[in-house]
């Protein structure tokens, strides 16, 4: 073993601190992406919960807005259809539809 070991030169500590910017640098932007959809996703599910609570609903409201956790949704009734719409954080159009028999 050799007596002289002083541990890490300057341009090895360079090389790793770089390869770590490039790596983190790269992850980031996909991990916001998974973070969003994720916050979609809760977003569709308060949807699905909202298009179920008016399908069991008796009066009929042909459109409204229905507000929770902050997100706005409008629901509509045309016909037999019922249908939910909302904008996720993305700023994309999303709409659950089905029919109401009664």
């Amino acid at each position: 073993m050799p007596k002289k070991c002083d541990g890490f030169t300057m341009v090895e500590l360079l090389v790793s601190l770089s390869i770590w910017f490039i790596l983190i640098s790269l992850l980031l932007p996909h991990w916001t992406i998974v973070a969003l959809e994720r916050e979609n996703k809760k977003q569709e599910s308060i949807a699905r919960q909202v298009f179920y609570e008016q399908m069991i609903r008796t009066d009929f409201i042909y459109s409204k807005e229905v507000i929770r956790q902050g997100r706005t949704f409008l629901v509509s009734f045309t016909g037999n259809e019922l249908c939910v719409r909302w904008t996720d954080l993305l700023e994309r159009q999303k709409e659950r539809c089905g029919y109401k028999f009664q």
